[in-house]
């Protein structure tokens, strides 16, 4: 109906009774449109948990982790390995994909012959439509991933109530740094400077202080993983660092070159704004490199549908998996934090 109504608009066919309210009528149609969708969608919702009591979520699939709540059966997801190549596809592509778009259409470089920062990437259509849609996707894939580091890392804690009680501390922080780069996904800054700087600061100084936390204790998180990942716990701690210092770096020179003029200026914007690109390249580097660390315990953590089992342990629902490749594993306990 809304559409009808659009092109019956656009085309001048809309009777004349309705005059200057033609686009409030519109506005009516759309809007109850989008609720009907909503609560059809949730109704869809109930309706399949009377079929079977399926769900969406964290599923271990071992005793690799602390564990509460019902069994359940994984019926299909992503390990979180192939969860954070996702994520780093989400990522990059965003990145280049919205770069190479400003070059072609010619808004990007926004002065010419300087580096331009990410967020003047998006403010322009179509820069921020992708925007919009491939940073909250990132965003959101890797609050999953930071779960199952969550999990993980309340595995290697056991009982020692301090070393839980950081691992929930370090979730949080990823979690809001995340949300704070969801931010910086949907408003840009021509819309508000105030709401998308605070969004990129919550990012950029959350995950430093998350990375910071964990490359603090990597002596003894690379005892917990096993000589295997040394290697990687080394580069994870200097990527780690690389950023951190990245980070401080773009923000002086910025600071800098509010100071100055001509081509000093120029200058000092091309580092704050050149580093600022290899921050954010050095982060997604950390991100793969805190999951591969851990990589042996991440491939028994899945992130997809599961379905609960009854009070007598059976599944009442068939599986999607592969019966050949060992149905025992996918019968699992899902994580409740």
């Amino acid at each position: 109906a809304a559409t009808v109504l659009r092109v019956a608009l656009g085309l001048g066919l809309t009777p004349g009774l309705l005059g200057a309210d033609s686009e409030t009528l519109l506005a009516i149609v759309e809007r109850t449109n989008v609720w009907i969708i909503a609560v059809w969608t949730v109704m869809q919702a109930f309706a399949a948990a009377k079929a079977a009591p399926l769900g969406y979520g964290t599923v271990v699939l071992s005793d690799a982790a602390p564990c509460a709540g019902p069994r359940v059966t994984a019926l299909g997801g992503m390990t979180t390995p192939v969860l954070s190549y996702v994520v780093a596809a989400f990522y990059l592509g965003t990145l280049f994909v919205t770069a190479a778009i400003g070059v072609y259409q010619g808004y990007l470089p926004v002065v010419p012959g300087q580096i331009w920062f990410i967020s003047q990437m998006w403010t322009t259509v179509p820069g921020n439509w992708i925007s919009r849609w491939g940073v909250v996707q990132s965003a959101h894939w890797a609050a999953w991933v930071q779960v199952s580091l969550y999990v993980t890392a309340l595995g290697r804690a056991g009982g020692d109530a301090a070393a839980q009680a950081k691992a929930k501390k370090l979730l949080a922080t990823t979690l809001v740094a995340l949300f704070g780069i969801s931010v910086v996904g949907i408003c840009n800054m021509d819309e508000n400077i105030t709401v998308h700087c605070l969004g990129a600061y919550a990012f950029f100084i959350g995950y430093d202080v998350y990375m910071y936390e964990v490359v603090e204790s990597h002596e003894q998180q690379q005892k917990a993983v096993g000589s295997g990942a040394a290697t990687l716990v080394v580069a994870r701690r200097w990527v780690a660092w690389g950023s951190i210092i990245g980070q401080l770096a773009s923000k002086a020179f910025y600071v800098l070159a509010s100071t100055q003029h001509g081509a000093a200026r120029a200058i000092a914007r091309n580092f704050s704004a050149g580093i600022e690109w290899i921050d954010t390249l050095l982060i997604i580097a950390f991100f793969l490199f805190d999951v591969q660390v851990q990589q042996t315990t991440m491939t028994d953590i899945v992130h997809g549908v599961y379905v609960a089992h009854d009070e007598d342990d059976n599944v009442g629902y068939a599986p999607l998996t592969d019966g050949s490749s060992g149905s025992e594993k996918w019968s699992v306990r899902r994580n409740q934090l």
